[in-house]
């Protein structure tokens, strides 16, 4: 090989290669492997089997110490101004209440398992009505406790209002 061909060949590594101390950006997408979930196709020197995969079908994956970790679908937020009845439909979301009203929820068993509803009381009293259990009433801006009192349902009391967020706030999560 001629020197040139050498010093022009190293020259394009020198200069198509990317910092390991990360001084440089880079200028095209990074291309992982796809992975496995016991593989990751972008993972740690420390603990390979914790990383992110391609789950299939475009979906991404996130595995810890090879297992699949799975995530709470996204969170959906609603302003109501009225009475409600939380359906299945209503999993994981964040209900803002505006004015009094009154929550009814639906029987525990036409729930999906694990699903959750927030209530935000910031305009008025919401009355909670479980389905054969005992009412209660979230207060915006006041930090007394809620509980619900039913064999199919638990509420926890997420946090007390304050200045920048006035609404009282209970999460409800069905027991099936």
């Amino acid at each position: 090989m001629p020197w040139n061909a050498l010093t022009t060949d190293l020259g394009n590594e020198i200069t198509n290669s990317l910092p390991r101390d990360g001084s440089a950006p880079m200028v095209a997408p990074f291309k992982a492997a796809g992975g496995t979930v016991s593989a990751p196709g972008l993972g740690f020197a420390s603990t390979p089997q914790t990383g992110l995969f391609l789950k299939g079908g475009g979906l991404l994956g996130f595995a810890q110490n090879g297992v699949d970790v799975s995530f709470d679908q996204a969170l959906v937020y609603a302003a109501k101004s009225g009475d409600y009845t939380a359906l299945a439909s209503d999993d994981n979301a964040v209900h803002r209440f505006t004015a009094a009203a009154t929550l009814t929820l639906s029987a525990a068993s036409t729930l999906g398992a694990n699903w959750h509803y927030c209530v935000i009381a910031d305009g008025g009293d919401v009355t909670i009505d479980p389905n054969g259990g005992r009412q209660s009433t979230a207060r915006p801006r006041s930090s007394s406790r809620t509980a619900i009192a039913s064999t199919s349902y638990v509420s926890v009391r997420l946090s007390s209002p304050t200045s920048s967020s006035p609404g009282y706030r209970v999460k409800l999560t069905a027991q099936r």
